[in-house]
Parts: structure tokens; sequence; C-alpha cells
């Protein structure tokens, strides 16, 4: 299976709150406890290393 890391895109950011939301469910990846909105992430977390991983099915998978 082939992977690719590559810089997190606007069209990225509905499938990376969800995984957000799997990190806040599971209680070990942030000590948030509940979904901030698209304009929350986008003031309170960094801009300027977002990264994603995909598949070989270009789906963003972390």
């Amino acid at each position: 299976m082939n992977y690719e890391i590559r810089e997190m895109l606007p069209k990225d950011e509905t499938r990376v709150m969800e995984i957000f939301q799997q990190g806040i469910d599971s209680g070990i990846a942030t000590f948030d406890t509940e979904l901030p909105n698209v304009e929350v992430w986008n003031t309170s977390f960094i801009n300027d290393c977002r990264w994603v991983l995909e598949n070989e099915n270009s789906e963003v998978i972390g």
C-alpha cells in the first residue's frame, strides 16, 4: 500500500475535522471535549505546518 504525506488543502477540512473528532471521542489524542468549527480551528491552530496522509486512493486517512 502506498501513502503520501502532503500539505493540507481547504478541500481536506471536512475529513480532517472527522479525524479530529475521532481523537476527541477516544480521549487519547486531545484534551478538547468538543469539535470546534472550521473558523475556530483556523484561528486556534498553527497554519504553517498542516499535513495530511493520503492512501493510494487519494483519501485522507490521517
